[in-house]
This record gives C-alpha cells, structure tokens and sequence, in this order.
C-alpha cells in the first residue's frame, strides 16, 4: 500500500486559492508486484457549504478556491489508491477567514452642547469585497463623559 506524507494545516482567505500537492513516499506494491500496481489514483473529500468542494488532479495536486459561503473550518480527506487495491490516507484542515470589515469616522471626538445636534460622517468598507450574507451594519451610540453625566454642565 502507498504511504502519504502528512499535509499540513491550511489557512485560507475565502477569495484565494490552496493547492497542496499530495506526496507518495513509498509504495512498495510498486516494486514487487508482478505486472505492477504503480497506476496511481487520487480522491479528495471534504463536506463544503456550497457544494463545490476540493478537486484533486491525477497527479495529486488538490485544488479549491472557497467562496464566503465556506467560511469556517474543513476537514479534508485525501486517499491515494494504487493500481493493486492498496490505500492511503491523510486528512488536514482547511480554516476559511474573512477579512474584518473597517469602520472610519471623520472626527474622533465631537463636542455639543445640551439642545444641540451633532453631525458627522462614518463610513464603513468591506476589504475583501463581501458576499451576498454580508452587510454592513453601523451602530452609533450616546457617550456622555461621567463629568456631564448630571447635565448641569451642558
């Protein structure tokens, strides 16, 4: 049976690519078996939110580009099978992130006075361009510094 080397963890920003290559270190079927058994065959697993998940080519290069619908972590399971019914595994994860959204404000402090209106612009902006379950969601609040706090100041 072949053996595999170990692939290692993987972190992947959803809008790039992985390709880890899958490596046979040793198949001694290769070597003894009369006729051969070196026809080499991959297989990829991998439970993904979109159904698209890793592909694997026939010489072992896996390949996925997740969408934001992946985000989160994956187990992905690679088998290699030799052409005399030998088989392999090696199993590594796949953590999927997304880029936190920023937030700016024109102003960093604002001073009022009681009875009167502040104004100022915040604007927000999604990094790595967002997906359909995304948004931006603003929430300004009332900060009133304990030394005003009784409003006979203001």
């Amino acid at each position: 049976a072949p053996t595999i080397e170990p692939i290692a963890d993987i972190s992947v920003h959803w809008i790039d690519c992985i390709t880890p290559v899958v490596t046979v270190t040793d198949d001694p079927d290769l070597h003894t078996t009369p006729g051969g058994c070196d026809a080499l065959t991959y297989s990829v697993s991998a439970p993904t939110t979109d159904g698209a998940g890793p592909q694997i080519s026939a010489n072992g290069v896996v390949t996925w580009c997740p969408t934001g619908a992946d985000i989160g972590c994956h187990e992905i399971t690679v088998t290699v099978t030799d052409g005399c019914g030998g088989t392999a595994s090696t199993m590594f994860s796949a953590s999927v992130t997304n880029l936190p959204p920023t937030l700016a404000c024109d102003q960093d402090t604002v001073e009022i006075y009681w009875g009167y209106t502040a104004n100022g612009t915040v604007t927000g902006d999604d990094p790595d361009g967002g997906h359909e379950r995304d948004g931006l969601l603003a929430h300004v609040s009332e900060a009133v510094s304990e030394r005003y706090q009784d409003k006979t100041e203001l």
